[in-house]
């Protein structure tokens, strides 16, 4: 009876170690456990900290070329009033002969065009025309006639048009052309070169940068 108490007591004291070294077992991997997802927070702490000091920097430096980039201003708008000369020189020689009425003559600006102390149409602009009549010599009793009308300029490459006076070389004391060349009943002809001047008929708008 005591043999069999004495395993019994046996059995109990080896069962309670098992127990205890189980749990102690089940701890520690708990703590082991506990301890890999720590460092796993601690480490994604890391990098996304240094992915937010990464996109700071980006927007600092994007900041910083933004501020030494220099800003473009708006340009603002100059009215030409009417009545304002243009004058043009003509790339091609224009003849009351030779020339097509309704079709296009180019030129330049010969002289600047200024509002105020602001240069709104500079010297060379790019100018465009039309001829709208040109009978040569001895068709009329009047004589040979040449008319030409300014309708646009071309600044930045933008075209603005406009609306002038007719100018007509064979008026007499009307004749706003240079070195027009007539003669009695011969035909009318501006050599390359020859400047012609235009009125404004209506105010005109340009965009000027400042």
């Amino acid at each position: 009876m005591k043999f069999r108490c004495s395993a019994v007591s046996i059995h109990y004291r080896r069962t309670r170690m098992n127990i205890y070294h189980h749990v102690r077992l089940e701890s520690a991997g708990v703590l082991r456990l506990r301890g890999k997802k720590t460092d796993m927070h601690k480490k994604s702490m890391f990098v996304l900290l240094a992915m937010l000091l990464a996109l700071a920097a980006a927007s600092q430096m994007q900041e910083s070329l933004l501020a030494q980039t220099p800003q473009k201003t708006a340009p603002s708008t100059v009215t030409i009033p009417s009545g304002t000369r243009i004058v043009v020189r003509l790339d091609n020689e224009l003849s009351s002969k030779t020339s097509e009425e309704e079709t296009v003559f180019t030129g330049s600006v010969a002289r600047p065009v200024v509002v105020g102390t602001t240069t709104v149409i500079p010297l060379g602009t790019p100018a465009k025309g039309l001829i709208e009549e040109a009978e040569p010599a001895g068709k009329r009793p009047s004589g040979a006639e040449l008319q030409l009308r300014l309708t646009s300029v071309t600044l930045e490459g933008r075209l603005y048009p406009m609306r002038t006076a007719s100018v007509s070389p064979s008026s007499k004391g009307k004749s706003r052309a240079a070195n027009a060349v007539s003669a009695g009943n011969a035909d009318i002809t501006l050599p390359a070169g020859s400047t012609v001047s235009f009125r404004l008929l209506m105010p005109l708008k340009i965009a000027v940068q400042p």
